[in-house]
C-alpha cells in the first residue's frame, strides 16, 4: 500500500483490492465489549498527533494503554463475568434460600416447638477454647441447619454429634431423639434374615437416631438403625470414609452393608464407648413396673420435682476435674449410652420369647452376657496398652493460667477425635476426626 499516493502497488489489482477489503473487515470486527482494532488505532494515532511527543515510536505502547483505560467500564469488565459463572455462586444461593431464618407469619417459616435444639453458637466458645475447629460463623450455620431438621421431623432433642472427614467429602452428624409415640424412622436394611435381631428404636444401640449432611447446604439424610451384624463386622475392619453413603465397603472380612451402615455402626461404637460426663450430673432410677432404668439430668426442674438440691458444678482446676491422680474418678461414662456387648452388636441380651401356658420355662442361656454398669468412672476402665499401663484418656485445662475459670477437656486416646468439654454445669461431647481407633474399647470389644 502506497500511503503517499493512496493506491495499491500490485501486479494483480483485483486480488490486492480483495485483500485490502478483508484486512479492513478484520480490523473492524468488534469484540465482546464492542471495541475494534481499527477504532483503537485511529484513536491512538489521533492522540499522538494531538500531543506530538518527541519520540512517538517509543511511547506508542504507553499511549495505546492510556487510550484503553479511557474506555474501561466496571459493569462490563471480563473478570466480573468470570466471578458470576463460578460454581460456588449457585451453591451459595441455594444455601441462602434453604438456611434463611424466617420469622412467624413469613412464608416458609419453621416451627420446632417442643424440641430442644443445641445452642451450638454458645457451646462453640468452649470448643474453640479446647482447640476444636468450629468457628462462630460455622456454628451459626450448623445451628440453623439443626433448626431446619427439627422442623421436618417429630424430634424431642437434637444436637451436633460431630464432623467426620472423608476422602471425597465430609460428614456432619446430628444426633436426635424422637418424641414419645414415634418409631424413629426406618430400621436398618438387611437382605437376609439376621441371626440376631437389632434393638428397636429407643433401646440400646438404637437409643438415638442419626442424620448426616454431606455438603452443608441444609439437606439431611437419616442413617439406618444399627444392626448387630454390622457392628460385629465393623470391629474387625478399619477403613476411611469416602463421603458417599451409597458407596460399597470393600474389606475382609466382608462387610454386610454399604457405607451408610458402616458409618452408623462406627457411630454406635464411639457413642456407646466414649461419651462422657461429670460424675453426679445425672440421676439413675429404676422404673417401678418395667424395671427399666430412667436417666434424668439434675437441673432445676429435677430439683423442684424431686425436692432435692440441683447438681453443684465441680471446679475444673487442680482440685476438681483435672486433679492429679484423682481426675479419673470425676469423669463417668454417660448413662444414656449403655455399653455394647462383646459377643454381639447389642447393648442388652435378647429377651426370650414368651413361654406358652403349660410349658416349662427354658433354662437360662449360659452364654448370656451382662453389659458394663451405667455411669462407671474412668478408674474402672482398662488401660490403652496393658503392658505399658497407658491410660485410655487424657485430661487438661484449655487455658492453664486461668485455673478454675478455664474449661476442662477430656480426650479419648482410644478414639482420637472424641472430646468431652466441661465448664460449670455445661458438658459438651463432640467428635472431630476420621473414625479411626487405636485399640478396641472394653465397652466395645
Amino acid at each position: 500500500i502506497n500511503a503517499e499516493y493512496g493506491s495499491v502497488q500490485s501486479t494483480d489489482t483485483m486480488t490486492a483490492a480483495v485483500t485490502l477489503d478483508e484486512c479492513r473487515a478484520f480490523l473492524q470486527r468488534p469484540d465482546n465489549l464492542g471495541n475494534t482494532v481499527h477504532d483503537h488505532l485511529a484513536q491512538t494515532l489521533l492522540k499522538l498527533c494531538e500531543d506530538r511527543p518527541a519520540n512517538p515510536v517509543e511511547v506508542f505502547e504507553e499511549v495505546s494503554s492510556a487510550v484503553k483505560q479511557t474506555k474501561f467500564m466496571q459493569d462490563r469488565a471480563p473478570l466480573r463475568y468470570v466471578h458470576q459463572t463460578h460454581p460456588s455462586v449457585d451453591w451459595s444461593k441455594q444455601c441462602v434460600d434453604r438456611l434463611m431464618v424466617r420469622g412467624p407469619g413469613q412464608e416458609g417459616a419453621r416451627s420446632f416447638e417442643g424440641c430442644s435444639v443445641q445452642n451450638l453458637t454458645k457451646e462453640a466458645e468452649l470448643m474453640e477454647a479446647a482447640g476444636i475447629g468450629i468457628r462462630p460463623y460455622e456454628a451459626t450455620r450448623i445451628t440453623v441447619m439443626l433448626q431446619q431438621l427439627a422442623s421436618l421431623h417429630p424430634i424431642k432433642s437434637l444436637r451436633l454429634w460431630g464432623k467426620i472427614t472423608g476422602t471425597r467429602s465430609d460428614y456432619l452428624i446430628a444426633e436426635a431423639k424422637f418424641k414419645d409415640g414415634t418409631t424413629g424412622g426406618e430400621p436398618g436394611r438387611s437382605e437376609a434374615e439376621a441371626a440376631v435381631e437389632p434393638e428397636p428404636y429407643g433401646e440400646g444401640a438404637n437409643s438415638f437416631v442419626y442424620f448426616v449432611s454431606t455438603n452443608g447446604d441444609g439437606n439431611w439424610t437419616q442413617l439406618p438403625h444399627a444392626r448387630p451384624e454390622c457392628i460385629m463386622a465393623a470391629r474387625q475392619i478399619c477403613k476411611l470414609f469416602t463421603g458417599d453413603l451409597e458407596s460399597a465397603v470393600y474389606s475382609y472380612p466382608p462387610f454386610p452393608g454399604d457405607e451408610a451402615d458402616y458409618l452408623r455402626a462406627t457411630i454406635a461404637r464411639i457413642a456407646h464407648g466414649a461419651t462422657m460426663t461429670v460424675d453426679g450430673l445425672y440421676s439413675i432410677e429404676e422404673h417401678e413396673e418395667t424395671g427399666a432404668q430412667i436417666v434424668q439430668i439434675k437441673d432445676r426442674n429435677f430439683a423442684i420435682q424431686k425436692s432435692e438440691p440441683p447438681f453443684e458444678p465441680v471446679s475444673t482446676g487442680d482440685e476438681g476435674l483435672t486433679q492429679p491422680d484423682e481426675w479419673v474418678t470425676k469423669w463417668v461414662h454417660h448413662p444414656e449410652y449403655p455399653s455394647l456387648l462383646s459377643k454381639m452388636g447389642r447393648c442388652f441380651w435378647p429377651k426370650p420369647p414368651p413361654v406358652p401356658e403349660g410349658e416349662d420355662e427354658p433354662e437360662e442361656d449360659e452364654n448370656k452376657e451382662e453389659g458394663i454398669a451405667l455411669a462407671t468412672n474412668l478408674a474402672e476402665e482398662s488401660p490403652l496398652h496393658p503392658q505399658e499401663n497407658t491410660p485410655a484418656w487424657s485430661v487438661r485445662l484449655a487455658t492453664p493460667m486461668l485455673q478454675n475459670m478455664s474449661p476442662a477437656v477430656l480426650r479419648s486416646l482410644r478414639w482420637p477425635g472424641m472430646h468431652c468439654i466441661a465448664m460449670g454445669d455445661t458438658v459438651v461431647n463432640i467428635y472431630m476426626g476420621c473414625l479411626l481407633y487405636t485399640s478396641p474399647s472394653p465397652r466395645d470389644s
